[in-house]
């Protein structure tokens, strides 16, 4: 790994200085478990790195009336352990445990998961899910984005020179509702999602139909994105089943655009798109069906 300026800010603002002064010299370190490796594998060369790890207001989870507000700097371990995620967002904290191993979990951070902005980020299915917006600050103020807005395409995203990523706004899923992320990998643990696949349900008082439902896919597309003509027919009033659930399956692989890999093929793909799909619906119904 090439020699590199090590600069430890104490405030945003500091930050937004930097990244302005130093452009692409310079990368924002929060947890480095992609940053790091992939500067030591010669795949990319900074010659600056500002790190977050001073600037506490940048970590935490709290409530903030109808919504979740989480610190960009807050671990994936954290996410997985809160009682406040797992009683009022269930389904993110189920998602983020499957995020590689414990020790990964320990260091790597929200922010870093979506703004490396890889279509595979495991965070990224379930907080499209959940309507998730994302808070960018920079030198000319601060601006909420929704997270669907956030991605552009593979490794880019919507921050500006000089702009970084401080948190997140989550509502809080209403009335009878429940999700499920699904993710399909070619090992159980400490590998990139083949296929990542979140479903949010909000059933009818009745339990039988759909009110509402989200279903966003990962590592079939050039960004994560929701499958809207999906979620359209499976809220259009037809009892919830396991037939309906592989048609919208079906649906959903329909609307990916996975590319081949050394990971998988495209065909591939699609088919576990279909797959992942039914068993996420059916785990969501039967977890709101509690």
């Amino acid at each position: 790994m090439r020699q590199f300026a090590y600069h430890q800010p104490a405030t945003v603002g500091e930050v937004c200085i930097l990244l302005e002064k130093l452009g692409d010299e310079a990368s924002v370190l929060a947890g480095g478990t992609d940053l790091l490796p992939r500067m030591k594998d010669g795949v990319i060369t900074r010659k600056h790195l500002i790190s977050l790890k001073n600037i506490p207001q940048l970590r935490g989870i709290q409530l903030n009336g109808d919504s979740l507000a989480i610190g960009a700097l807050t671990t994936v371990t954290e996410l997985v352990s809160s009682a406040l995620v797992k009683e009022k967002i269930p389904l993110l904290s189920q998602a983020a445990e499957l995020l590689a191993s414990v020790h990964i979990r320990n260091v790597a951070t929200v922010g870093g998961n979506l703004c490396n902005a890889a279509p595979s980020a495991d965070l990224a299915p379930p907080l499209l899910a959940l309507n998730a917006r994302v808070r960018i600050t920079g030198s000319g103020g601060e601006r909420v984005v929704s997270l669907k807005e956030f991605f552009t395409g593979p490794g880019k995203t919507t921050l500006a020179k000089g702009e970084i990523l401080k948190g997140l706004e989550v509502p809080i899923p209403t009335g009878k509702s429940r999700g499920w992320y699904s993710k399909y990998s070619l090992r159980r643990a400490m590998d990139i999602a083949v296929v990542g696949v979140a479903v949010l349900l909000t059933l009818e008082q009745s339990g039988e139909r759909c009110q509402d439902a989200r279903i966003a896919l990962g590592a079939v597309a050039p960004t994560p994105f929701r499958v809207q003509e999906a979620e359209k027919v499976l809220t259009a009033g037809e009892a919830l089943s396991v037939g309906l659930a592989e048609r919208i399956g079906e649906l959903a692989a329909a609307e990916a655009r996975p590319i081949s890999d050394v990971r998988s093929s495209a065909e591939y793909r699609r088919k576990m798109v279909k797959v992942q799909v039914k068993r996420a619906i059916i785990k969501a119904w039967e977890e709101v069906s509690r």
